[in-house]
Formats: C-alpha cells, structure tokens, sequence
C-alpha cells in the first residue's frame, strides 16, 4: 500500500491436470502444471462528509483492477507453453474484467461502525476506528466502548460454546 491509500493483494495458485489412462481405469497421468498469479488492485480513502450537527467520517474501498499477473503452463516434461499462456491469460483476464462491474465501492463510517454481534458477548463494541496511509503500510487504530448486555444471547451461547 502507498501513502497515497492504493492497495494490491496477489494470491498465487499452483494447479496440476491430470488425464485419466486409457485403459487403466483410476491411473492418472499429470497433462499440465499451472501457476498462477491473480492481483486485486485498488484504493482506499477517507471521506469527509459535512452534516448538520458534526464533521462525519467514512472510509471507502473501491476495486479497481482484478487480473491475471502471471500464468506459467508445463508440459510433463518441463517444457513451457508459451501460446497456451498467452491464450489463458487473456481468456481469464476478460472474465475478470466482467467480474469487477459488478464489485461495488464499499463505505464504511468511521464513528460508531457496525459491530458484530460477538463483540457484545465479550461486554464491547466498535466506537470509532482510524486510517492513517504511511508509505508502504496502513495505521488502523479502533476505539471501544463498554456494552452492559449483549445484543442478542442466542448468538452468545453458540458463540461461548465455539470457543470452548
């Protein structure tokens, strides 16, 4: 992440084909090796909206790129393949591409944000959180605030019981 709050998480995936035998029923022979590298890209901001009593804060997310970095194909024996590279990387960047119309920006207030519901089992909750972009990395700080019942027992008791 950069100070200026644009962000980019890559996953790596490695994924092996295999091709059942022809006349061995249940014996597998590896077709192709794959690895693969998928970035998500995008920014995040501190929105400052004006109301009539105070100053409200929101911090906001918003996708912008979702694509394939890198993508390396094998044969069995190691040799490369390099058009079926090319082929797969733009067939599963386009799908990509559709995949992020439909990711929405995300807003999130900062002062009083929502709070899970496990939280108040544990006699807390979310007050306000913080954002601060440094180079390289982002401060969150939060601030809680004390509960006198939880917000709903049944959830409690699962919960309670979970963590035994």
């Amino acid at each position: 992440m950069d100070r200026n709050g644009n962000f980019r998480f890559a996953v790596n995936l490695g994924l092996e084909i295999a091709v059942e035998k022809e006349f061995k029923p249940g014996h597998y022979d590896p077709a192709r090796s794959m690895y693969m590298s998928l970035q998500l890209k995008g920014k995040v901001q501190v929105k400052e909206h004006e109301s009539k009593n105070k100053n409200l804060r929101k911090v906001a997310i918003f996708p912008k790129a979702f694509e394939v970095g890198l993508l390396k194909i094998f044969k069995p024996d190691g040799e490369e393949m390099t058009v079926e590279q090319m082929v797969m990387t733009s067939g599963i960047n386009v799908q990509l591409e559709q995949v992020l119309k439909f990711a929405k920006p995300q807003e999130m207030p900062m002062r009083n944000p929502p709070s899970p519901k496990e939280l108040s089992c544990l006699g807390i909750k979310l007050a306000d959180f913080n954002v601060l972009f440094r180079k390289g990395y982002a401060e969150l700080s939060v601030d809680y605030k004390k509960v006198k019942k939880p917000e709903d027992e049944a959830v409690c008791a699962k919960f309670m019981e979970a963590m035994k």
